[in-house]
């Protein structure tokens, strides 16, 4: 009798509250287990609750909690806006737990903060990062902060930019060609030197079927249209 062993690919994904929250983080973190469902993980999603970065007792106690009933085996992706004031779990998980931060940005480079925030911020995610196995920075910048003032090895972090999805270019309207012509214009009048440089270029990208290289060949005619 022959045993075959099915490898599954699992994933715990922490995030602090509602995954559905409208802003860029979590569109990111929305964006990131959508792919990696796409790629054939199975992502169990885990609430860590609200209030983060300043939990209460009651919210640090729920996170606690929650990851530690995590199964060992998998990797846990926590994000950065909790990570980074939970450094007592890491301590105690990061010997039993893959941990992973996932860092949008440095907590305590967030805007509208006291000193003595800022400060206390800063040691909180310095103390927490030192106990992840992996970070993940969402810039080439966030990732050279983490390795200069947060003291990350730079071997240990991975950047994984955000981007756009691909969109199919507008169709070709009849009254396109008008639009050109301001736009054209509008090229011209933004400065002798730059756009000067500029107009030939554009209108050869915008819409060569409309005769644009001929106009650019043709010094008189682009004299009377100035």
């Amino acid at each position: 009798m022959v045993r075959v062993q099915l490898v599954v690919n699992g994933i715990v994904f922490a995030v602090p509250g509602d995954l559905a929250t409208p802003t860029g983080g979590y569109a990111y973190d929305r964006r990131m287990i959508g792919e990696l469902t796409a790629l054939g993980w199975t992502v169990e999603l885990i609430d860590l609750g609200s209030g983060f970065p300043q939990p209460t007792a009651e919210i640090r106690a729920t996170a606690a909690n929650r990851l530690g009933a995590m199964d060992n085996r998998c990797p846990i992706v926590i994000d950065g806006l909790a990570f980074g004031v939970l450094p007592e779990l890491a301590e105690r998980m990061r010997e039993s737990h893959r941990l992973v931060a996932l860092v949008h940005h440095p907590l305590a480079l967030e805007t509208g903060l006291s000193a003595d925030e800022a400060v206390f911020l800063r040691a909180s995610e310095q103390r927490a990062l030192t106990c992840a196995s992996h970070v993940i920075a969402t810039s080439a910048a966030t990732m050279s902060i983490l390795a200069q003032d947060f003291q990350v090895p730079v071997e240990r972090m991975s950047v994984v930019e955000p981007g756009t999805d691909m969109a199919a270019f507008a169709p070709h309207q009849p009254g396109d060609a008008i639009a050109t012509q301001g736009l054209r214009r509008a090229c011209r009048c933004s400065g002798p030197d730059k756009g000067a440089a500029m107009a030939p270029s554009h209108r050869r990208r915008l819409h060569p079927k409309h005769g644009d290289d001929r106009r650019a060949a043709n010094p008189n005619r682009t004299t009377r249209v100035r």
